[in-house]
């Protein structure tokens, strides 16, 4: 899990973007996948096998900024790859995991799950 910074009296936290030295408030907040999503940029197998996973998110598309509006669909919520990654592991779906690592090899690479594929869970 990438480590992050609680925020006393909050239920956000400050937490790396894009590289070491950068980072932004968020809110780690649990999904469960629910439909493949569109990205074709994104291999098919890892698509479809995080339907029915949870995932954990750290930011929505509004708090990345301006600076991404248009590139990030509206609504949509965002994790840090290296954590799709070891979710795939323990899941024991190596060969979707390994297909992720090749297009997001990055410890700072960033998994965007669309609005309308997940579902928001409690169990955080």
């Amino acid at each position: 899990m990438i480590p992050t910074v609680i925020i006393h009296g909050s239920d956000e936290v400050v937490a790396p973007f894009g590289g070491f030295g950068s980072s932004i408030i968020g809110k780690r907040q649990k999904v469960r996948i629910t439909a493949v999503g569109p990205d074709e940029k994104t291999p098919l197998s890892v698509r479809q096998t995080l339907v029915g996973m949870k995932i954990s998110t750290i930011f929505t598309c509004e708090q990345l900024g301006e600076y991404f509006v248009g590139v990030v669909p509206k609504g949509a919520r965002l994790a840090y790859a290296e954590e799709v990654i070891e979710a795939l592991e323990r899941a024991g779906k190596i060969e979707a995991a390994n297909d992720l690592r090749k297009i997001a090899p990055n410890r700072f690479d960033m998994y965007v799950l669309e609005p309308n594929i997940f579902e928001l869970v409690e169990d955080n």
